[in-house]
């Protein structure tokens, strides 16, 4: 045992001496000036070969190439700034570093073979690295960094799958270089500021973190099978085939695009784009896109395919538009909200039944110049829907509460307008025969027709508002309550009109104000549908309906209606009231806002604040609609009272006496109101003549105790008081007044001062305490000039030996 223990103890004592020895041997190597082979003892001023465990400084002007045998290996790689690493002339190398790189100098290929480094350090380049490979191995995490003029140019820059994420730590440029990552992370360190260049060939197969830094590619550089997270485009990066995919928020700043074949790219977060998405020639860009879209820019790809599972929103701004072929939803389930008006140029929009939502609060636009609008659930918000260029709806689009602008066109069947549709230009079939399912109400201010030899047919389960031109082919009433036609202005229907009584049991008779209809004006008198001969017009108004063997059917009334304003809201705002109300239909030229059974505007707006009104009041209000010279029924009266505002009253007055001035101030109502100007009032009583319009007033009261305030002044009248304040003026041994003699009083030009005493100094102040003379006089007698004083009182102080005398005098 003994002897066991003594045989353990000496090789371990031996390994500690061999690794001793191995590190021992580690050194740093220096080429020399004229450089040569590496496994050349003459190369390294230290006289030996270097080993794989030694740091090697490539020192220069002299190349130092690297041999196949034996195995090349190092730890650290120091390139200086004018020295040269290559392979030997004839063979392919490889060179292993087990530490760090830093090229100050050249890294290249010799001219007929290809250097590959190995290295499971860091990189630091500063100068031209143009070998033919460069990988990252190892289990570690690899930080990378340029500096100066450098650039990466060698044919690939390669991860093995098993190595660390790669950081980059400074801007970082690739010129020609096939960037393989195998799987490996490459990580952006926005810290650092750094961003990264690609031009020409790849980056493929792993993933890149940009963490808001720049991606910039250019001269056909693209992307194939890489998954980029939070980057800022630049440049013109391309897309190659399948398997790219943008992680959290992407800016496209300058161009992104296809390249080569079928492309097809997956964003999961937020795509802006500020520059330019396109296909490139011959080469469809297809998104499928899962978060939302944000478009400054110009955006005219193949195919834009909302995705996502939950709400994804979508912006355009002013002036921009979409070009892209395609914009679809996946399926029933989509839900698209626009968040701004939105602009379709010659795209193919289909939701597969899905719904594209414009901005709540009405106003919203969406404009569609060509294209379709397909398998669409438009919620409009009673926004507008302007098409023009031969733009269509077709295949079950449904648009709700629209207000159709430019040139609308319908193809074919299954389009169904729901909610309030208003036609303010054209309506029209457009090729073939175009079938329109009309549910709510639809009026008409400017033209439904059918196009060249195609004709449009709707059928009507609401009521109709003409007050334009109506002429296509067949226009059907089919609902199953009381139906209206309202022809504004007595306008005519000229199209075919037809009414369905529905019912479908025999007999039938229709009735025309409860009497039987019997007219060459019509067809079908006693059948199911009644067929109108002559326009629907002002000599046929009545009410229509058919007796049947279920009974009668629904009423069809036909005439003139006033449409009167509905939902009128009033708000008091201060001493204002605020009113607003809806159009319920037609087009009323404009409103008339009565108040307390009196007209007090005519505006065209939906919307009216009557200003400035007496408070403590009750005030009735309603809203007519004009038509034409015609005035509708009111709505409903609102009554409502307007109270006196709080806080009108002047705040922090303050009443401070100067020698013998008093100076008040104070702050102005922190209320909803300005007033018209401000009254001091002294023991009770108004001093100023005129209104304040500052918040400084001074008074000359005279000796003794003054009590003073404020009041705010309003066009329906004064404020309460505002905090009264106190104060005390006292007298400083003042002689007797009769010792002195001023006169005139009032005075025009002259004032002349007599006193049987000596009077030192005269001051004379105006209404607001400006001393406007101030005289050291030394006399008994004394006379001055005032032509050039302001009208008004002032105050004269005279000051002698034996005190203080002030009196007043008027100056005209």
């Amino acid at each position: 045992m003994k002897k066991l223990d003594k045989i353990i103890k000496t090789g371990l004592v031996f390994i500690a001496l061999v690794c001793f020895s191995l590190l021992a041997k580690a050194d740093t190597f220096h080429s020399t000036a004229a450089g040569g082979y590496w496994d050349n003892a003459t190369t390294w001023e230290e006289g030996s070969i270097p080993t794989s465990y030694d740091d090697i400084i490539i020192t220069g002007p002299g190349p130092v190439e690297a041999l196949p045998w034996p195995a090349v290996a190092c730890n650290d790689l120091t390139i200086n700034n004018g020295a040269l690493l290559q392979n030997y002339t004839y063979a392919e190398i490889t060179l292993t570093v087990n530490g760090d790189v830093i090229n100050n100098g050249t890294i290249t290929n010799s001219v007929y073979d290809h250097f590959y480094l190995k290295i499971y350090g860091d990189i630091v380049n500063n100068g031209v690295w143009t070998n033919y490979s460069t990988e990252m191995v190892g289990t570690n995490t690899h930080q990378i960094s340029q500096g100066g003029s450098g650039e990466f140019t060698g044919e690939r820059f390669e991860a093995v799958a098993t190595t660390g994420t790669i950081y980059v730590m400074s801007d970082f440029n690739f010129n020609g270089t096939s960037i393989l990552l195998n799987g490996v992370t490459m990580e952006l360190d926005n810290s650092k500021g750094a961003n990264l260049s690609i031009l020409g060939n790849s980056m493929s197969d792993g993933e890149l973190k940009c963490n808001g830094q720049d991606l910039y590619m250019n001269n056909g550089a693209y992307l194939w099978n890489m998954t980029i997270e939070n980057a800022t485009l630049k440049g013109i990066v391309g897309v190659y085939d399948y398997g790219d995919t943008f992680n959290g928020n992407t800016i496209v700043e300058d161009t992104l695009q296809s390249l080569h074949y079928l492309c097809y790219l997956t964003v999961n977060g937020t795509l802006t784009n500020n520059g330019v998405i396109r296909n490139s020639n011959y080469h469809p860009l297809h998104m499928n896109i899962y978060g939302d879209i944000i478009n400054n820019g110009e955006w005219v790809n193949e195919t834009i395919n909302m995705a996502g599972t939950s709400n994804q929103y979508i912006s355009l701004s002013a002036g921009q538009e979409f070009g892209c072929s395609n914009f679809v939803g996946t399926d029933n389930n989509t839900t698209v909200e626009a968040l701004t008006d939105l602009t379709f140029n010659g795209t193919q929009i289909d939701f597969n039944n899905g719904r594209l939502i414009m901005p709540i609060g009405g106003g919203g636009i969406l404009t569609i110049h060509g294209g379709s609008l397909r398998e669409t659930d438009l919620i409009t918000n009673s926004g507008t829907l302007f098409m023009d260029n031969g733009a269509s709806l077709q295949d079950q689009s449904v648009i709700h509460n629209a207000t159709l602008k430019g040139l609308v066109g319908i193809y074919d069947n299954g389009v169904v307008f729901n909610g309030n549709t208003i036609v303010e230009d054209t309506l029209q079939s457009l090729l073939y025969i175009g079938n329109l399912t009309v549910n709510d109400t639809l009026t008409n201010n400017g033209v439904i027709r059918n196009s060249n030899y195609h004709p449009l047919n709707m059928n009507i389960y609401g009521d109709i508002i003409n007050n334009g031109e109506w002429t296509n082919n067949r226009t059907t009433l089919n609902g199953n309550e009381d139906q209206h036609i309202y022809l504004m202005s007595n306008t005519p229907i000229e199209g075919n009109v037809q009414f369905d009584a529905v019912l479908a049991t025999t007999p039938f008779q229709w009735y025309h104000e409860g009497i039987i209809l019997d007219s060459p004006d019509f067809n079908g008198e006693t059948s199911q549908i009644l067929s109108w001969n002559v326009p629907v017009q002002s000599s046929w108004y009545g009410t229509y309906y058919c007796e049947t063997g279920e009974g009668n059917s629904r009423n069809i009334i036909v005439g003139q209606s006033l449409f009167p304003a509905a939902n009128l809201q009033v708000t008091v705002n201060c001493t204002n009231v605020e009113l607003s109300w809806e159009m319920q239909n037609g087009s009323p030229d404009s409103w008339n806002v009565y108040r307390d059974e009196e007209v007090i505007a005519t505006v065209i707006d939906l919307f009216y604040t009557d200003e400035m009104l007496t408070p403590e009041i009750d005030y009735s209000y309603y809203v007519t609609a004009n038509y034409g010279g015609e005035e509708s029924e009111p709505t409903t009266t609102e009554i409502v009272l307007v109270n006196t505002p709080e806080n009108i009253i002047p705040e922090d007055f303050t009443a401070t006496p100067v020698d013998i001035i008093v100076n008040c101030t104070w702050s102005e109502p922190s209320g909803c109101l300005t007033p018209d100007g401000y009254n001091i009032y002294r023991d009770d009583e108004k001093i100023n003549t005129s209104l304040i319009m500052g918040l400084l007033y001074s008074d000359s009261p005279g000796y003794g105790n003054f009590e003073y305030y404020v009041t705010a002044v309003y066009y329906f009248g004064e404020s309460d008081p505002s905090n009264i304040d106190n104060v005390e003026i006292s007298g400083i041994n003042e002689p007797d007044a009769e010792e002195f003699k001023i006169y005139p009083n009032p005075a025009t030009d002259f004032i002349t001062i007599e006193s049987t005493l000596r009077i030192n100094t005269i001051r004379v102040f105006n209404n607001i305490g400006q001393v406007v003379v101030e005289k050291k006089v030394n006399a008994d007698n004394y006379r001055f000039n005032v032509s050039s004083f302001e009208h008004g009182i002032y105050l004269i102080r005279l000051e002698t030996n034996e005190g203080i005398v002030n009196t007043r005098i008027t100056v005209k």
